[in-house]
């Protein structure tokens, strides 16, 4: 049967070298092709200060940016592979791995080294097939990069040591499984440890994460899933171009985003404006402005800058709107924003470049809105954004 062996670890290696340089250097080469396009559609764009990004083209990755990862992908897909078709008879030889027997002796060593064995078998089988539903997500989005092979690689590995501890954890309870006739799911379990592992994985990173965010002082960043459209797989991705909350959102390129994932633009350009709103109207008045129709820092200093009568139209909504006596602190921080809110954003680089962006993709039509710049010429000479002299 050294036929079949061959034969499966030849498949699994196969796959890890296919996915690993085939599919990269078709889809990533879109950066280039995307930029272009954008550039087509939105001849003024080129004048945005977040436009610069498209000038990068080093930003492409090459093969050499996938040969590393493909061979640990490939290394670790053969390892585990082999690992199947590995010949357990002998329950003695694996009295030489304590990780997999811990402090046990003689029978009862040699029993949980084998179940631990099992379990990492399944585990790797269960990892492997979500890496596979995972890379033909990511080809059908047009989005493989050499990040998305490193994290495939760690959550691999990650779910077949989780297998073995997940199998100590459940040593003291093997008798009642046995009685009960469960001891033979063990594999099962095993399966579902490597192919959730991702999750778990995930979810200690981003609370570890942010907590250590935290620390200075003593209160959590929000989370991505706060913004309207940024679902669990979302933030995921996102945190692969180290984005890893909220507020780090606010300030990233839009546009950057927009090429280096399959998300498009004007998506892109509502979760930073979303972000950006969450900055200045935090917790239960960000919360309370979304609800009233207010979602982005760009509708916000629309109603900052309308004139009705003299007086603000943000500020009069604030006054004559019903708050309850438990939203005293909402309509505090809303009467907050209405007194400075404004002039602060004209101080704010992140909203002005965002402002500049959607202004050049949309101009406004008629009138320019009181303090909004001119929309620039795309053939003037660029310039960075100054700030307003105080």
């Amino acid at each position: 049967m050294m036929w079949f062996d061959f034969s499966v670890m030849l498949l699994f290696a196969c796959f890890a070298i296919v996915s690993g340089f085939v599919w990269p250097k078709m889809l990533n080469d879109r950066i280039t092709t995307e930029a272009e396009a954008l550039k087509q559609a939105f001849p003024a764009i080129t004048g945005a200060d977040y436009g610069k990004v498209m000038e990068k083209h080093e930003q492409t990755q090459g093969v050499h940016g996938y040969v590393i990862p493909t061979l640990m992908f490939t290394v670790i897909v053969i390892v585990g592979s082999s690992l199947l078709v590995l010949d357990t008879s002998d329950e003695v030889s694996f009295q030489k791995y304590e990780i997999l027997y811990g402090t046990l002796v003689g029978k009862d060593a040699q029993q949980q080294a084998a179940t631990s064995f099992l379990m990492m078998q399944a585990a790797f089988l269960g990892a492997f097939l979500w890496s596979l539903q995972h890379l033909l997500r990511r080809a059908q989005a047009r989005d493989i990069g050499p990040t998305t092979i490193y994290r495939i690689c760690l959550y691999m590995l990650f779910g077949m040591v989780l297998s073995i501890f997940v199998n100590h954890a459940m040593h003291s309870g093997m008798d009642s499984l046995g009685q009960l006739g469960l001891d033979q799911s063990l594999p099962v379990i095993g399966f579902f440890t490597g192919y959730f592992s991702i999750e778990m994985f995930e979810t200690v990173t981003e609370w570890a994460l942010r907590k250590k965010k935290s620390i200075a002082n003593n209160t959590q960043p929000p989370s991505l899933t706060v913004i309207e459209g940024i679902s669990y797989d979302t933030a995921v991705r996102l945190r692969e171009l180290w984005v890893d909350d909220a507020y780090a959102l606010a300030h990233v390129n839009p546009i950057e985003i927009y090429l280096k994932t399959p998300f498009g633009l004007e998506q892109c350009i509502d979760w930073v404006g979303q972000a950006q709103l969450l900055l200045v109207a935090k917790g239960d008045a960000f919360l309370f402005l979304r609800s009233h129709g207010v979602r982005t820092i760009l509708q916000l200093e629309t109603l900052l800058r309308a004139s009705k009568s003299d007086q603000a139209e943000f500020h009069a909504f604030v006054e004559n709107y019903g708050f309850g006596d438990d939203e005293a602190a909402v309509r505090k921080t809303l009467q907050a924003l209405g007194s400075h809110a404004a002039s602060a954003l004209d101080r704010d680089l992140s909203f002005r470049r965002l402002r500049q962006l959607c202004d050049l993709i949309c101009p406004a039509t008629g009138a320019a809105t009181e303090g909004r710049a001119e929309p620039a010429d795309p053939a003037a000479p660029r310039r960075v954004l100054e700030l307003e002299p105080a």
